[in-house]
């Protein structure tokens, strides 16, 4: 994990992209891209893990699924731009 945290620290832009139902008009796939940046901390990670728990994995279920575990790091990404095929680009 060493190397992600100097990958981030030297240079902190990130791009996701992701594809989504539907086509434009003229028959291209939808998709977006996302460009941002990115800033890490550590530590915090099993109480966020843990608030995200019920939506994603349902109520009840402990995570991570161990006592005491590592704080860990989190990845916080601020969008500056967007981009790709689909009604965000109109």
């Amino acid at each position: 994990m060493k190397l992600h945290k100097q990958n981030i620290e030297r240079d902190p832009r990130v791009v996701v992209s992701f594809a989504v139902d539907g086509t434009n008009a003229m028959g291209l796939h939808h998709y977006a891209v996302l460009h941002g940046h990115a800033r890490l901390t550590d530590g915090g990670a099993p109480e966020l893990l843990q608030q995200l728990a019920p939506r994603f994995l349902g109520e009840g279920v402990k995570v991570p699924p161990m006592d005491s575990p590592p704080p860990g790091r989190i990845v916080r990404s601020a969008v500056d731009r967007t981009g790709g095929v689909g009604p965000w680009t109109d």
